[in-house]
């Protein structure tokens, strides 16, 4: 009985430390699919949009800086329409930079970054102002007071707009490449993780299968050993069986023999009485 109780407590054992890890290995897979996938959509949507946010404000400014040097140079040459033109282009830049700023600044995490996007928006309403103001002069063919609020406004934000930009683009391609690091590292992680669950899990069920088979051998033997036993045991019965046959005939015998002599004992006291 104990043996069979060992045996019984080994199978389930072993049953439930692969269930367990088979369990453990779910759980963890699930976990590590999860922590991928938050630092994924972290990546592609916050530090790669920022990224993107950020160089596009960069390739804004440097455009509305070009488009400010055009329209003074149409306006000086009389080009009217190709000056209408670059204004009409200034003004989209402009209004897709104001769509960019709210977008970005949705995006910002700590202080540091929205004082960089807090000193970007001020500089760009200041140079849409400085903008607007050489825009009136040239219109009005004030051409001194153009090249003055140019040299002194315009194309000193824009230049300040362009090194803050550039400047926020490499710290976002820093963040996105720290972003992309860190979600490969985590991939790696959980790739080994379930190695290693794996191969415990694969060790396991050959300690089970392992027992099994030691438990399937020693039945075996127990099997064998009872068929020898029973076999025995039906020839001792067969011996047993005849043994008591021939005690069966020797009593038989037996009783004749009483009887033959009994008779031979009443023949002897009637010629005793006749004598």
């Amino acid at each position: 009985m104990t043996s069979r109780m060992k045996l019984s407590t080994k199978l389930i054992g072993g049953a439930g430390a692969i269930s367990a890890l088979a369990i453990l290995l779910g759980a963890g897979s699930i976990y590590w699919i999860s922590s991928l996938n938050g630092s994924m959509q972290y990546t592609v949507n916050v530090a790669a949009k920022r990224s993107q946010i950020a160089y596009q404000l960069y390739s804004a400014t440097t455009r509305m800086q070009s488009l400010d040097r055009a329209i003074m140079l149409r306006s000086i040459m009389q080009q009217g329409a190709g000056a209408e033109d670059n204004k009409r282009e200034y003004r989209d830049v402009m209004s897709n930079v104001r769509k960019l700023l709210p977008e970005y600044q949705a995006l910002i995490e700590d202080d540091a970054g929205r004082r960089v996007y807090d000193n970007i928006r001020s500089e760009m309403e200041q140079l849409f102002q400085a903008h607007d103001e050489l825009v009136q002069y040239m219109d009005k063919q004030q051409f001194d007071q153009v090249q003055k609020v140019a040299d002194e406004k315009v194309m000193p934000r824009a230049e300040t707009i362009i090194t803050a930009s550039n400047e926020l683009v490499k710290q976002e391609g820093s963040r996105m490449n720290a972003a992309s690091a860190g979600a490969e590292s985590k991939a790696t992680t959980a790739r080994w993780v379930s190695i290693l669950f794996t191969l415990i899990c694969i060790a396991t069920s050959v300690v089970v299968i392992m027992i099994v088979r030691s438990v399937s051998s020693t039945l075996l033997k127990l099997a064998q050993t009872m068929s020898g036993g029973a076999e025995q045991v039906a020839a001792a019965a067969t011996q047993v069986a005849a043994v008591s046959q021939s005690l069966a005939q020797a009593s038989s015998e037996q009783a004749a023999s009483l009887e033959e002599t009994s008779a031979s004992g009443h023949d002897i006291a009637a010629m005793k009485r006749q004598n």
